[in-house]
């Protein structure tokens, strides 16, 4: 019974304290602000971050910097110094070391916030990470990072492609690129329907990934950040991944043909032909109409041998291929005509300094 006529007690003390003649003191209880102890990675942040490139590096989960539709989680302390560290080597001092200190400080974006967990669309998809007007960048998953055991992968996967992408957005918004590289895909792109194809299939159509073909403008950046963040050999192998063979109606390969109808055969260094094996390396022999494998007869051995299957030269298609190329050559020149940046040697930088992170050279864990 008290508890419930509690609220009626209260309600009448506080219309008589309301009523009363005491004069209300004009400060708030309340702090406008809340005060955060500095400690250890404020001090590195500022004298990393916030003197040399006027960029503030948020670590703590603020609320007003949060996405409030996504259900989030703060970034781990000893994981965000690791990233603050990889970001200084990886993204900034890459720059700085090609283009100089005040180009980076001039175009970088103001504000770069973690955050610890996933963040999904309503889809279902993943965000890897946002951007605002070029002025703050978000980054997700901090919380997987794994400092001890590097992935290269996994870190251009979820941080320093979505950075670079970034930083070549700010250079063309600020310096627009050649509309002739909108229509090298301009029937292709796919708008909101992106989500619905896969990366094979947006390198056949010649885009670096699935969500290069939403607009032209994200192919570009795409292309940018995926040529400065792939080693050598993954950017051939993603080339290669770009020409596939030509097929029929029926699904079936089809294969080059010289001028009188006939199929060309591959032929070894030697200029022999190359027999063809099946997936379990096992020789293939040519059949007949009713699948009987024909034989040749040796008058001189006095044998029979079963008649080789050769390797026949598949016809491919390279538009994807070449269309990857072409981006990639605008791109290389747009750079270097606007901004004076030689994405090879940008490339080569970047490389270089991933290779010291993989190899365990760079300090991830201390504040020196």
């Amino acid at each position: 019974m008290k508890l419930k006529y509690f609220p009626i007690l209260m309600a009448a003390v506080l219309s008589f304290t309301a009523c009363s003649e005491d004069a209300l003191d004009s400060e708030s209880i309340f702090s406008g602000t809340t005060q955060t102890v500095k400690n250890e990675f404020d001090a590195w942040l500022q004298k990393n971050y916030v003197e040399p490139y006027n960029i503030e590096f948020k670590y703590r989960f603020e609320y007003n910097e949060s996405d409030t539709k996504y259900n989030l989680i703060p970034a781990d302390y000893d994981k965000s110094i690791a990233l603050a560290k990889l970001t200084k080597y990886l993204w900034l001092e890459s720059y700085e070391e090609l283009m100089g200190r005040d180009f980076i400080r001039t175009y970088a974006p103001k504000i770069l916030n973690l955050i610890g967990s996933v963040a999904y669309d309503s889809g279902g998809g993943v965000v890897l990470g946002t951007a605002e007007g070029g002025m703050k960048i978000v980054l997700y998953n901090v919380n997987k990072l794994n400092y001890e055991k590097i992935d290269m992968n996994f870190l251009n996967e979820w941080y320093f492609v979505t950075m670079h992408h970034e930083f070549a957005h700010i250079l063309h918004q600020t310096k627009n690129y050649p509309t002739a590289f909108n229509e090298i895909s301009k029937s292709d792109y796919q708008s909101s329907s992106w989500v619905n194809l896969t990366d094979q299939e947006a390198l056949e159509m010649g885009f670096v990934n699935n969500y290069a073909s939403s607009e032209s403008r994200e192919d570009f950046v795409q292309t940018i950040a995926f040529y400065i963040t792939y080693s050598d050999e993954a950017w051939e192998a993603l080339l290669e991944k770009a020409i596939v063979p030509v097929k029929d109606e029926n699904g079936d390969v089809i294969y080059e043909l010289d001028s009188n109808g006939n199929p060309i055969y591959e032929k070894d260094d030697e200029g022999q032909l190359i027999p063809e094996t099946d997936e379990y390396g096992r020789p293939v022999y040519q059949t007949d109409k009713d699948g009987n494998i024909l034989y040749t007869y040796d008058e001189e051995a006095g044998t029979i041998s079963p008649v080789p299957e050769y390797k026949k030269v598949i016809k491919y298609n390279r538009d994807g291929y070449n269309k990857i190329l072409q981006k990639l050559s605008m791109v290389t020149d747009y750079l270097k005509d606007s901004w004076g940046i030689n994405l090879e040697e940008l490339h080569k930088i970047v490389q270089r300094r991933q290779a010291d992170v993989a190899a365990g050279n760079v300090d991830l864990q201390s504040l020196n």
